[in-house]
């Protein structure tokens, strides 16, 4: 006949002796008493509003150069694999002109150079000051500083255009 502790779902005396003395605790939980360490809530959280504010940023950038370049809200880029929270300002800005560019071969008849890198410039601005006005009291800082970095990298880009092309 089978030991009758083999078909029971109880527990098992430990080697001690003493039921429910178990000098460890089972599967890492805390000694009776302590309360198991919280988590990091917050890490978490600033992750994902960063990636949110990323995604915000990018989509209202993008509807306002459909907006400006009088292209219907069905007009899309392909969504690529992306890692929003890992990069760099200079590289999310450079997927935004690129997703631009993309947006601009849509628009019948085409536009010129000029044209086009206007309308690019009043887009980017004016979706990031609405991406801003969105967030409200949201995220201000963090929201403040992408813009305001991703400006930056806009302008410093344009200054060095417009060098290459004198020069």
């Amino acid at each position: 006949m089978a030991d009758p502790l083999v078909h029971s779902a109880g527990p098992v005396t430990p080697l001690g002796g003493f039921p429910g003395r178990s000098p460890q605790p089972p599967h890492g939980e805390p000694p009776r008493g302590q309360l198991a360490p919280q988590p990091n809530g917050d890490q978490v959280r600033v992750q994902g509003a960063a990636l949110s504010l990323r995604r915000l940023l990018r989509e209202r950038v993008l509807a306002r150069t459909r907006q400006l370049f009088a292209l219907d809200d069905v007009a899309h880029v392909p969504e690529f694999a992306e890692a929003l929270e890992a990069e760099s300002v200079a590289e999310l800005l450079g997927r935004l002109l690129s997703a631009q560019n993309q947006l601009a071969a849509l628009v019948r008849p085409p536009l010129g150079a000029q044209r086009l890198r206007d309308l690019q410039a009043e887009a980017l601005t004016s979706g990031a000051a609405e991406t801003l006005e969105l967030l409200g009291d949201e995220v201000p800082g963090e929201a403040a500083a992408l813009v305001a970095a991703l400006l930056a990298e806009f302008a410093r880009r344009v200054r060095s255009h417009a060098a290459d092309a004198v020069g």
